[in-house]
């Protein structure tokens, strides 16, 4: 019994470990995005509402899909440009973590709305219907938007 005891006692404490790990990486990614400054790589929405993002090893992304629009909310999906971010998806993401979008394999991500200072997309399967997997929402400072012609 006592060594169950110790065996549990451990668990939390290489969790807590873990989770203070995580939060180092976090806060140094966030803070390396941060310094580049407006020299970034942001995602595209066309004019079809299809969203794009390639990365570019010259400039910098990271950015979280949220499942509202709030930074505090549940973390779906990350795209990032550093390998420690999306290698073993280190976040939890429900959906992955992925350097563009081209890496979401037989899904896409489809503008819907604005939120204030959210987009609402739509993660959907290709299909006949474009069937929707999940709504994600992401702080809008991270896209542009490919104007329509006249």
């Amino acid at each position: 019994m006592k060594s169950l005891f110790i065996i549990f006692l451990l668990s939390l404490s290489l969790n807590s470990f873990s989770q203070r790990n995580l939060d180092s990486l976090d806060k140094a990614n966030r803070k390396s995005i941060e310094l580049t400054g407006s020299f970034v790589t942001k995602a595209m929405v066309d004019t079809d509402n299809i969203i794009w993002l390639k990365a570019d090893i010259k400039r910098d992304h990271r950015f979280f899909g949220y499942e509202k629009p709030n930074t505090k909310s549940k973390r779906l999906i990350l795209f990032s440009i550093l390998t420690n971010d999306v290698e073993d998806n280190p976040f939890g993401c429900t959906f992955g973590a992925f350097y563009e979008t081209a890496g979401l394999d037989s899904l896409g991500l489809i503008f819907e709305s604005n939120k204030g200072s959210f987009i609402k997309t739509k993660l959907v399967r290709p299909d006949f219907n474009n069937t929707v997997i999940s709504y994600i929402f992401f702080e809008r400072k991270w896209f542009t938007f490919k104007k329509r012609n006249a």
